[in-house]
């Protein structure tokens, strides 16, 4: 026998783990995997379909008490209405001054750009181009033809960010003789400025090229409609300077919604619970309420509630979800148990692990389980012997080993009490003595005080493991126990 120098406190750290062992491990334990399976598939449609139903729940109840299924009087409802309107005004407040780019624009530090645009008519063109223009910069249609450079930009903000400024209309007496000096000057030149502003250099640089793009593209079409003209830029500048207007513009914005929240906090120090409950019902649903002069009329929210019950129902896809959590918890739940529970798995570890050679295994029960039967099938791609074959295998390697040294006694013990009621090993002793060898069976080793006794007036001695129940420490301990006595390990017989 291999001793391994009598050093067995390496075992304390090392384990043989055999795949096929820990996938057999999963097929035995398939009904763990089972019940978390289903239990987490209920959990989790059992976890939607309740907060489906909370939803849909609430959302009735607001619809409910938006509609005036309530018992407040049609003065109290138009106090609700009327503070409802206020939170909207300061919602609207609040998403201007985080969206628009001129409310966001330090005035302090304010990047301008200003060009300077000379129109020029000819005889018969229109005299009104100049204010034709004002309206195409200041009214939304520039800022409707700059989202095409600024798709992500509402025209709003970018209408916002250009303005008109310096007006000028000027006769133009270039080529006039004297003798038309009395005549009527019908040519003129309209002067005005485009004004661009933005928070940041560069940006403001970029928004100008665009204006001056869309400026261009728009008198070239205008000209075609309304007749001969031409639109000249002559100066552009840039410069970063303090805007007064604006920050007058924000700090009235602020005002505002400081006005508004003040008015609300005013208007609701007197309200009922039941109208508070309304308000705060109002607001969590977003449901747009109008005072009347009886009570208020909210929009039917009949479509809403129907699709909200509509989603109250059990979830397959959350079922599966369930599943899939179970299978895997399961699977990890196992293999840390096969890991973490020391004891002996598979025959190898004998001679692997310990230097013990194995006369033979026996499969005492027959395996009920399906799936490791097949999973055995394909492992070990044939049948499985008959249980009195593998004693007899057992019982020839126990004889032979006992000629060849000549012994005519030995000890069957273990770490398992009750192997002196094992059938196997009362058979195997009974063959053994027909042929005059003498075999003790006793177990509890190393905890047996009577085994302890045997053990140490006998030898040699054959170790009797279950896998799946034999403790890797306890048969450490035999070992060394074995060793420190100068007792013989013959070999080992693992049962299963």
């Amino acid at each position: 026998m291999n001793e391994r120098d009598n050093d067995y406190k390496h075992l304390q750290r090392e384990r043989m783990i055999s795949l096929a062992d820990l996938i057999e491990e999963i097929w035995r334990k398939i009904w763990l995997i089972i019940i978390l399976a289903v239990v987490f598939a209920v959990l989790c449609a059992g976890y939607k379909y309740l907060s489906d139903r909370s939803k849909a729940e609430a959302a009735a109840k607001a619809t409910s008490q938006a509609a005036g299924d309530t018992s407040l009087t049609e003065e109290e409802m138009s106090e609700v209405n009327s503070v409802w309107r206020l939170y909207d005004q300061v919602s609207a407040a609040e998403q201007y001054m985080t969206d628009s780019i001129r409310m966001n624009i330090d005035p302090y530090h304010e990047d301008r750009v200003t060009m300077q645009y000379a129109i020029k008519m000819e005889d018969g063109g229109p005299s009104d181009l100049l204010e034709v223009f004002e309206t195409y910069v200041e009214e939304g249609g520039l800022g409707n033809d700059l989202q095409e450079s600024y798709p992500d930009v509402d025209a709003i903000y970018l209408t916002e960010l250009v303005s008109v400024v310096g007006e000028d209309i000027l006769p133009d007496t270039s080529g006039i003789s004297s003798e038309a000096e009395s005549e009527e000057i019908v040519q003129t030149n309209s002067i005005f400025s485009v004004q661009v502003i933005n928070g940041d250099e560069d940006e403001a640089a970029q928004l100008a090229d665009a204006v001056e793009q869309c400026m261009n593209s728009y008198a070239k079409n205008l000209g075609n409609q309304l007749g001969a003209f031409s639109l000249t830029l002559v100066d552009r500048s840039a410069a970063q300077v303090y805007d007064s207007t604006l920050k007058s513009e924000q700090t009235s914005v602020l005002t505002d919604q400081i006005t508004l929240q003040n008015r609300i906090t005013t208007q609701t120090e007197n309200f009922s619970d039941e109208q508070t409950a309304v308000l705060d019902n109002l607001l969590a649903s977003g449901t747009d309420s109008e005072d009347s002069n009886s009570a208020a009329e909210v929009p039917d929210d009949s479509s809403a509630q129907t699709e909200a019950a509509a989603k109250v129902h059990i979830s397959g896809r959350y079922i599966l979800l369930g599943v899939v959590i179970g299978i895997v918890l399961g699977i990890i739940i196992i293999i840390l148990y096969y890991l973490a529970r020391g004891t002996l798995n598979i025959a190898q570890e004998m001679p692997g692990e310990f230097g013990i050679s194995v006369f033979g295994q026996i499969h005492e029960k027959k395996v009920r389980n399906p799936l490791v039967r097949a999973w055995r099938r394909v492992v070990y791609k044939k049948k499985p012997l008959p249980l009195e074959t593998e004693r007899q295998i057992v019982l020839a390697n126990l004889k032979t080993f006992c000629k060849k040294n000549g012994i005519d006694h030995i000890l069957l013990t273990g770490t398992g009490w009750n192997l002196t009621e094992n059938e196997s090993l009362q058979e195997i002793r009974t063959a053994l003595a027909e042929n005059g060898i003498e075999a003790e069976i006793a177990g509890g080793l190393p905890d047996s005080p009577e085994t302890l006794e045997l053990l140490l007036a006998a030898s040699p001695v054959v170790l009797v493991e279950t896998l799946h129940k034999s403790y890797y420490r306890n048969v450490v301990r035999e070992t060394e126990l074995c060793v420190e006595q100068g007792v013989q390990m013959a070999g080992a017989i693992v049962l299963e």
